[in-house]
């Protein structure tokens, strides 16, 4: 879900790569943020990165708009 988030990914585009529901991402995020004491997503992509959560590799599916199965994610 980190890796969406930081690919700018909303929501919705989330709960469908990942089959959940939009309410059950926003729940998720709200739990990330909080962990991670971040007040934005984009804090929490920022956090995420320094504590080496997610890395600077670019996604397949970032260049080329297309899905990515779930499994592969890291």
């Amino acid at each position: 879900m980190l890796a969406l988030i930081a690919e700018g990914h909303p929501n919705v585009k989330i709960g469908l790569e990942l089959h959940l529901s939009e309410h059950t991402v926003k729940s998720h995020v709200r739990r990330i943020m909080r962990k991670l004491h971040a007040r934005s997503r984009t804090h929490v992509v920022t956090i995420a990165y320094r504590r080496g959560y997610l890395s600077t590799q670019v996604s397949d599916s970032a260049m080329t708009g297309t899905r990515r199965d779930p499994v592969e994610r890291p």
